[in-house]
């Protein structure tokens, strides 16, 4: 007698992902963009959970064609950073996103990755010690300086003309533009957060900012005038229908007046 069953095999070993670093760092080739991927899912207060802060190096922010270094200081001709660890300020770009992740973000109802949605900064960046992937520095810079929250809440108090007086008690009350700061290296090798007020100062009063901020403040003007312009031909709307019944409200107040003997119908 022949028996036919099923071919048992033995089993296989259970399969354990290789388990990946709690951060990642990752230079494109030309060295201008910065993606740190933290694989800790951190969540953050606005977008959820974004694993990833992108950042684009632009051109070195200059007044006068003089660059400006994290003390305040003007230099020309300096290595990147000299050896009391003052850093070059940057103009940047920042986006925070999740890897793959695509939301509708515009009012066409288009699929924009959040990556590409980026907010302007100025920033000092020991960008030596991104290239070497020194991890504490990348973490103190991308977890906690380029903080979105911490960044939107900047770049709010860098539209006010004068945030120091302002008493509206949202934002900073620092001037700052769209100056975030920098990390900066103690005697005891910690890294901390590090922002200067000149610094900061300095990018708020610049040409650049003072044009944001009459730009933006249009937009607002502009965008109460049509607010207040479409509700003037809602309440238009309204009057018309209230005018419209005119006619059917005097009918039927005749007819009660009729009815409970108070008036004689018209002949």
């Amino acid at each position: 007698m022949i028996f036919r069953g099923k071919k048992v095999e033995p089993k296989e070993k259970d399969y354990v992902p290789e388990k990946k670093p709690d951060f990642e760092v990752v230079i494109s080739p030309n060295g201008k963009q910065v993606e740190f991927i933290d694989n800790v899912y951190h969540p953050d207060a606005i977008s959820g959970e974004p694993n990833v802060t992108r950042l684009v190096f632009g051109q070195p922010y200059a007044v006068n064609g003089q660059r400006i270094a994290t003390d305040g200081q003007r230099f020309s001709g300096l290595p990147e950073q000299t050896n009391k660890g003052i850093q070059p300020l940057y103009h940047a770009k920042v986006s925070w996103y999740k890897e793959g992740e695509t939301i509708h973000f515009n009012e066409d109802g288009e699929d924009v990755s959040r990556r590409e949605a980026y907010t302007d900064v100025v920033l000092g960046v020991d960008i030596a010690k991104i290239n070497k992937k020194d991890m504490e520095y990348c973490k103190k810079l991308f977890v906690e300086l380029l903080d979105r929250s911490r960044v939107d809440q900047y770049k709010f108090t860098g539209l006010l003309v004068d945030p120091i007086h302002d008493d509206s008690g949202i934002g900073k009350r620092v001037k700052c533009g769209n100056y975030i700061g920098s990390v900066r290296e103690l005697k005891n090798g910690v890294y901390t957060k590090y922002y200067n007020g000149i610094v900061g100062e300095m990018v708020h009063d610049s040409p650049e900012m003072v044009e944001k901020r009459r730009i933006h403040y249009e937009n607002v003007l502009d965008s109460l005038n049509r607010a207040d312009e479409e509700d003037k031909q809602k309440i238009m709307a309204i009057q018309k229908k209230i005018s419209a019944r005119e006619p059917r409200r005097k009918q039927a107040m005749q007819a009660l007046n009729i009815i409970n003997g108070k008036d004689e119908p018209e002949r």
